[in-house]
């Protein structure tokens, strides 16, 4: 009787020593399953869309501070009267590699008495769509005796070239620059003023002096030399023969970069 009872005891034993090592061995074996299934932490990485990653962008004035800058559309100094969306400070930014370049430029003319002061950089494509908006509406002309004057109709500034619905200032790698004559502090004479839009800024002009032709075409000589090309029509644009993202259009905002790193 007594040995009948240990057996019973032993068996029922082994049989709970069982459950319990199949138990371990689902809840592990699901566990490793889940496990595998989980994407792979990426260090360092943060997904973003394309078009809203200010990563390969910089601040002009970290890479050249004797640049001087005057962004317009981040006051209400401009054609639409207004601080436009999207420009959240008065920076300047663009890709690194056309602030490089923007750089060798402003080293070249600081040594002949002269220095780059922009007006515009990287624009965001929602800025572009606000202006384009803007062209067509007929009531909104607070600033048309400072930055278009001649022209009867507004839309004209795009109907026109003075700007583009898909603007190369979206793409990072554009700017609109004068020069400075650095005795002065003055800015030399162009002819006409930054997103002054008459066909006295274009480029190709006859309306201008000789000495304003002579200017224009020593702040394109320069720009040229490193690594920019005439953009559009008006004299002030100018882009980077290699820009870096030519087929993208950015969206995210103007504001100050801090450089963060994502977990």
């Amino acid at each position: 009787m007594v040995k009948d009872k240990k057996r019973i005891v032993f068996a029922l034993l082994g049989v709970c020593i069982l459950a319990t090592v199949l138990g371990l061995a689902l809840y592990f074996g699901k566990k490793r399953t889940v496990s595998s299934q989980r994407a792979p932490i990426r260090m360092g990485v943060k997904s973003v869309d394309p078009v809203a990653d200010s990563s390969d962008f910089v601040m002009l004035s970290d890479v050249d501070p004797d640049i001087k800058q005057e962004i317009r559309y981040d006051t209400t100094y401009n054609f639409m009267g207004k601080q436009m969306e999207g420009f959240d400070a008065p920076v300047a930014i663009l890709t690194k590699e056309s602030a490089d370049a923007l750089h060798k430029a402003n080293e070249k003319l600081m040594r002949n008495g002269y220095c780059l002061k922009l007006y515009n950089a990287y624009c965001p494509k929602g800025t572009v769509d606000e202006m384009y908006r803007w062209s067509k509406d007929e009531n909104h002309i607070l600033n048309q005796k400072y930055f278009y004057p001649n022209l009867a109709d507004k839309a004209a500034i795009f109907r026109d070239g003075y700007l583009s619905v898909n603007s190369a200032f979206s793409r990072g790698s554009t700017v609109a620059v004068t020069l400075v004559n650095l005795e002065d502090g003055k800015e030399v004479d162009m002819g006409s003023l930054f997103d002054y839009f008459d066909p006295v800024s274009f480029t190709n002009t006859a309306d201008i002096s000789a000495v304003q032709k002579d200017n224009r075409d020593y702040l394109e000589m320069i720009m040229k030399h490193c690594g920019f090309e005439h953009s559009g029509k008006v004299w002030w644009q100018f882009t980077l023969s290699d820009e870096p993202y030519p087929e993208t259009y950015f969206e995210f905002s103007v504001d100050i970069l801090t450089k963060e790193v994502y977990f």
